[in-house]
């Protein structure tokens, strides 16, 4: 709890008069302290609800009355009565000393509490008559944490590799107010993210704002959260902590049966292999915005080992591209051995057959990266071994 800062802004000495110079004196010197909830964290709302936080607010107070009118005047009592200012919340019980305000949007909020003493005469039915008052009055700070991801975005890692049009970092914003120390803390899953200033604490002096990057990838849907402290003069307390997850691609499937046809040469064939592309929590990859395609590369990882002997294949080289331009992105691996000419390939290269031949040729080993054109570079998603037959090739 913090508490604030407490004032005594009114003592009053009520008179009597009653019959012929009967007179009679109460003195009231009211006192009321004021205490204010913890910064909290803004609530988010149930769908078609305004987001809404509710601060708890506290008041004690001693009304002092001192001296008592005289017999003649009869029988009297007093009362408490509160009187909540709460800079545009809502509190829920307003005539009490301890309510719940209730607030829409974040920001910086002043409350006040007015502590009113009252004094009436039962025997003649007398109204009330406020005999002394005390205010006091805090601060609250209502914040909501919320990043810079458009709706449908995800933070990503590529190994490193930065594809432009994908998300590989981040703002955190303390929205509520800009003064103050903000401490960002990242208290797990500190593999997969840093701050901007390559560490994982970062204080920010009147800046309620601080960049997230991500250098590793999840291991499981919010594994990284990161607490934000708020520090003034008045108060120093943890605001809450919000949830992010790291996505990398992980996984290249193959949706549908590999076509096998005629290569665009007379001789040969041309083998194609449809593929979809996964992240490691096991979603398919979403594209950031249609005309943000993701970089991908082909990379041999072994040498051509030759089946066949006095073989002439050449191997192609290694090369990137980017993925289809749908989402989720897909891909299609060709594995094109083609030629006009009858002597160019040794053995000749047929067209498929019905079955496939199993007359192996050549094969060496292939890997697939995401998030660059650079073959060996960004997140590997397949290692596995390409076999050229005579009459098609193969991947497994």
């Amino acid at each position: 709890m913090s508490c604030v800062r407490r004032s005594i802004l009114s003592a009053c000495l009520v008179v009597w008069s009653f019959g012929a110079g009967c007179l009679a004196a109460v003195t009231c010197n009211p006192e009321v302290t004021m205490a204010i909830a913890d910064p909290v964290v803004m609530l988010e709302a149930q769908p078609g609800q305004p987001p809404l936080a509710n601060v708890s607010c506290s008041a004690a107070g001693d009304p002092n009355i001192e001296g008592e009118p005289a017999e003649e005047l009869g029988a009297w009592e007093t009362r408490l009565r509160w009187d909540w200012d709460a800079d545009g919340g809502d509190p829920v019980f307003p005539d009490q000393s301890a309510t719940p305000v209730t607030y829409y949007d974040p920001g910086e909020y002043e409350i006040t509490v007015n502590m009113i003493v009252e004094l009436r005469m039962i025997d003649v039915g007398g109204e009330w008559v406020e005999i002394g008052r005390a205010t006091d009055s805090g601060t609250a700070w209502v914040f909501r944490i919320i990043d810079t991801l458009a709706e449908g975005q995800h933070l990503w890692w590529f190994n490193g590799a930065d594809p432009g049009g994908w998300v590989t970092w981040i703002f955190l914003i303390a929205s509520g107010t800009t003064t103050g120390d903000f401490i960002w803390t990242v208290t797990s899953g500190r593999a997969c993210v840093q701050f901007g200033n390559g560490s994982h604490e970062y204080i920010g002096h009147d800046d309620n704002m601080v960049l997230v990057e991500a250098i590793g990838a999840s291991a499981a849907e919010g594994d990284v959260t990161i607490m934000l402290r708020y520090v003034t003069d008045d108060i120093a307390d943890d605001v809450g902590e919000c949830e992010l997850t790291v996505h990398m691609p992980k996984y290249q499937v193959e949706y549908r049966a590999p076509e096998h046809g005629h290569g665009p040469r007379y001789y040969g064939y041309e083998t194609r292999l449809h593929y979809k592309l996964f992240d490691q929590l096991e979603g398919e990859v979403q594209q950031p915005a249609p005309n943000h395609v993701l970089p991908g590369n082909e990379e041999w990882t072994t040498e051509e080992v030759d089946v066949v002997q006095q073989q002439h294949w050449d191997r192609p080289g290694e090369y990137g591209y980017p993925a289809d331009n749908i989402v989720p992105p897909t891909f299609v691996d060709s594995i094109v051995v083609s030629t006009d000419e009858p002597n160019y390939f040794v053995p000749l290269p047929l067209w498929p057959g019905d079955p496939l031949g199993n007359e192996l040729v050549d094969y060496w080993g292939q890997a697939w990266n995401w998030g660059s054109l650079t073959p060996g570079e960004g997140a590997q998603v397949q290692n596995k071994t390409l076999y050229r037959f005579r009459d098609h090739g193969d991947v497994h």
